[in-house]
């Protein structure tokens, strides 16, 4: 997930999100929560399976395995 305005008011659907289910660590984050998280810079190729593809993108935020270590 990343946004360049970093306020409450720049995601308002995200009022809270739950990992929960087969976790050992069930976690409620609001906005502010997540985005307090660890941010990853990271530059890479995206391919889709339709065939075209967009190279050296620049992406920033929390990445899937820092969520995952969180609750597991």
């Amino acid at each position: 997930m990343h946004t360049e305005d970093r306020s409450q008011s720049a995601n308002p659907i995200f009022a809270s999100n739950d990992v929960d289910g087969a976790v050992e660590n069930p976690v409620r984050f609001t906005w502010d929560d997540f985005l307090a998280l660890p941010q990853t810079d990271d530059t890479s190729d995206f391919h889709c399976v339709t065939t075209w593809y967009k190279l050296n993108m620049h992406w920033k935020g929390v990445r899937l395995m820092d969520l995952a270590a969180l609750v597991l």
